[in-house]
């Protein structure tokens, strides 16, 4: 799934993603080439897939460490940032520059461990980009066939 999504992004937005480490806080840098044809970082990408359609749930969450991990290396790198959310009927995008709507705090209740419980960021599902039909979208797959 994470090779089709980033080939996805890649035709999308004409540019190379770069997946990084398993632990930063993003999945992929962001490259294009500079006047100089050097293959140079513009921002960074975090996806999450959702298995539901788009317009099921109100907000978004984000992980406030991560948005914080995020915000201390886009202000170093002075990049963008785009968090992708794969939906099964669209792709969504929003930056994590962009200020949260509330903050909960969330996680797995389910497991009666206080470790899965964290503070989260909730962001407005109508705040964000859409890029087009989800690659897992039936119609999507059907003309791509």
């Amino acid at each position: 799934g994470e090779k089709v999504i980033a080939s996805y992004l890649e035709r999308s937005w004409n540019c190379n993603l770069r997946k990084l480490q398993k632990y930063g806080s993003f999945d992929f840098a962001f490259e294009k080439a500079n006047d100089e044809g050097q293959l140079v970082v513009r921002g960074f990408v975090e996806v999450k897939r959702r298995n539901c359609d788009h317009d099921k749930y109100k907000t978004i969450m984000v992980s406030a460490t991560k948005r914080q991990s995020a915000l201390s290396l886009l202000a170093a790198t002075e990049c963008s940032s785009a968090f992708v959310i794969v939906y099964n009927d669209r792709i969504k995008f929003i930056s994590l520059l962009e200020k949260p709507c509330y903050t909960t705090v969330g996680g797995r209740f389910d497991r009666g461990d206080k470790s899965d419980e964290e503070v989260v960021l909730h962001y407005e599902t109508s705040r964000l980009s859409d890029l087009g039909l989800s690659p897992f979208n039936k119609s999507y797959i059907a003309n791509a066939a």
